[in-house]
């Protein structure tokens, strides 16, 4: 609205009608500044190196027609570049579903084309599935298409680690035990450090390290040859192979090496069976590096000096185990069995299979199911 006045004379009388600048505010209709929503990704937590399935989710607020790219890559750069989409590898958006868009780029990632004859239209829901292998640290996606290449980033994905696990048939110490070594090298439930190898491993390197302050390693059994051990290893998206163990050799250093007779692709998930005897003191905890590698041709191994293995990928860590005699003869009896009680006493009596020492020595209580509330203990 544009304000008139109207000024008089002193006398009274109307003698000009002047126009004043305007005072009031001219109001448009509404309108909304809109950007695109950030992307998100499921699953959040992963274990390094896994092999996962990925859902990333979008709203374009381009449309995308058909032949339109759209690009996933990640911030640390190495989660899906030059990974090889799996079969199950899809773009969906409503009514659009395209199972065979995926590319690998090793420069930028997985470039999904949109071949829906229909398209993809502005303020659309997009999602794309996947697989490959989570990187080594925590990370997020990073989304754009051939409409807007301002990449746009997912939620934050973390990561977690936990160590191919070690057991044993026995922990009886100084008796021969079968170990097992399983999920080394990329597997959903490990590091996943072998997820890429300077070169196929044609042998498995096994260090047994003791720990403590006087250490005592597993002793490994190769006085039957290859008979007291085996490997097998599963590739990305493939099925279990068995891998023939053809010859070990073994070293004063606590050391076997498995020599194979088909090499383990990289980002393989091995499993492996070893005979050995248990170390001969009661108490003393050992877990086991296993290191692929090569052997060099023509070369032998020897008790001391350097081993002919050339590693072609890191070292894996497994858990560890604590050597020691069993109890005998444990019972266990409740004051009250009602579930949520609170003060109840515990009765556990057992027959100690070898001395506990004064002041050092411990009795350690764990259980198998649960979890039972131990956070108030007293007396």
């Amino acid at each position: 609205m544009i304000g008139v006045a109207l000024a008089m004379t002193a006398f009274g009388s109307l003698t000009t009608i002047t126009a004043l600048p305007a005072a009031a505010d001219v109001t448009t209709p509404d309108y909304a500044i809109t950007a695109a929503a950030q992307a998100t990704v499921s699953p959040t937590t992963v274990v390094v190196g896994a092999d996962t399935s990925w859902t990333v989710a979008f709203t374009t607020p381009a449309a995308l027609g058909s032949g339109a790219t759209l690009t996933i890559g990640d911030n640390e750069g190495n989660a899906v570049a030059g990974t090889a989409p799996a079969a199950t590898a899809y773009l969906l958006s409503g009514a659009c579903l395209d199972t065979d868009a995926a590319t690998a780029s090793p420069s930028s990632g997985l470039v999904f084309t949109v071949n829906c004859s229909s398209g993809i239209s502005a303020g659309a829901t997009v999602e794309i599935v996947f697989e490959a292998n989570a990187p080594t640290s925590d990370f997020y996606f990073e989304v754009s298409t051939s409409a807007n290449g301002v990449p746009v980033d997912t939620n934050l994905v973390t990561t977690t680690s936990t160590p191919p696990t070690l057991g044993a048939s026995t922990l009886v110490p100084g008796v021969g035990a079968t170990y097992t070594i399983t999920d080394a090298g990329a597997s959903r439930a490990t590091g996943g450090s072998w997820s890429t190898l300077a070169q196929s491993a044609t042998s498995i390197e096994l260090v047994s390290q003791g720990q403590g302050a006087s250490p005592v390693p597993i002793s490994w059994f190769t006085g039957g040859g290859a008979s007291g051990y085996t490997v097998t290893y599963t590739p990305p998206h493939g099925t279990a192979t068995a891998d023939a163990v053809s010859a070990v050799n073994a070293s004063s250093a606590g050391a076997v090496y498995l020599d194979l007779a088909s090499a383990v692709p990289e980002g393989s998930t091995v499993n492996i069976t070893a005979d050995g005897v248990n170390p001969t003191v009661s108490g003393v905890s050992d877990y086991v590096e296993v290191t692929p590698g090569v052997v060099t041709s023509g070369s032998s191994f020897t008790t001391s000096g350097t081993e002919p293995f050339t590693s072609v990928g890191p070292t894996e860590t497994t858990g560890s185990l604590t050597f020691a005699l069993p109890v005998a003869s444990a019972t266990l009896s409740l004051s009250s069995t009602v579930g949520g009680a609170t003060g109840v006493t515990y009765t556990l009596s057992f027959v100690a299979s070898a001395a506990v020492a004064a002041s050092t020595g411990t009795i350690t209580i764990s259980e198998i199911s649960g979890p039972t509330d131990f956070s108030a203990v007293a007396s």
